[in-house]
C-alpha cells in the first residue's frame, strides 16, 4: 500500500497516520495538509475558527486576525469579508457597526436627512433636529447652518449654528 495525500478539507498532523481529520467549520485545508486554515471572515487557530466580531472584517483565509473597519466605514455582520462606507451626511468612527448622520442631519442608521427649515441639530447621531427658540433664527453661512449666541461661541467644529434675537 502507499502514502496518500489527506484530501481537501482534511489534514492529519501526524506522522503514520491511517485516517486525516476533518477541518472545523469555517475552515478549509489544501490537499495534502497538515493543519487547516479559517475562512475569509473568521479567524484564530484552524481548528478553532470564529466569525469576525461586528465592526471587523477580514477579506483573506487564513489564521491572521480581522481587522477593525476604518472610519467612515461599517460593519453590522460577524463574519464579514469586508466593511461598507458611511451613506452620504453620516461618518462613523473605526470599528463601528453603524453609520451616524452628521450634524445637521438626523436619521437612524445612516438614512440621514437635512433638518427641516428653522431646525438645526449640532451633534453627530440619531438625534431629532431642534427647532430654534422664540425669537431666533437659523443663519446659513457658507452653505453651512451656523448658530450663534452670546454665551454659546459654538457647538461643533464640523457645523456651527448661531442664534440671532429679532432686533425689535
Amino acid at each position: 500500500a502507499a502514502c496518500t495525500d489527506c484530501g481537501a478539507g482534511t489534514y492529519s498532523a501526524t506522522t503514520a497516520a491511517v485516517s486525516c481529520d476533518s477541518c472545523g467549520s469555517n475552515a478549509d485545508s489544501l490537499a495534502g495538509s497538515t493543519s487547516c486554515f479559517c475562512d475569509a471572515g473568521y479567524t484564530g487557530p484552524g481548528d478553532a475558527c470564529e466569525a469576525c466580531a461586528e465592526g471587523t472584517y477580514k477579506a483573506t483565509s487564513g489564521s491572521e486576525a480581522c481587522g477593525l473597519c476604518e472610519a467612515g466605514k461599517y460593519s453590522d455582520q460577524a463574519g464579514s469579508l469586508a466593511c461598507i462606507a458611511c451613506a452620504e451626511h453620516s461618518t462613523s468612527e473605526a470599528g463601528a457597526t453603524m453609520c451616524l448622520c452628521d450634524p445637521g442631519y438626523t436619521g437612524v442608521g445612516g438614512s440621514c436627512s437635512a433638518c427641516l427649515p428653522g431646525k438645526y441639530k449640532a451633534t453627530t447621531g440619531s438625534a431629532d433636529c431642534t427647532d430654534c427658540g422664540a425669537g431666533k433664527r437659523l443663519q446659513f453661512v457658507r452653505s453651512a447652518p451656523f448658530v450663534r449666541s452670546a454665551s454659546t461661541p459654538s457647538y461643533s467644529s464640523t457645523m456651527h449654528i448661531h442664534m440671532r434675537k429679532n432686533a425689535h
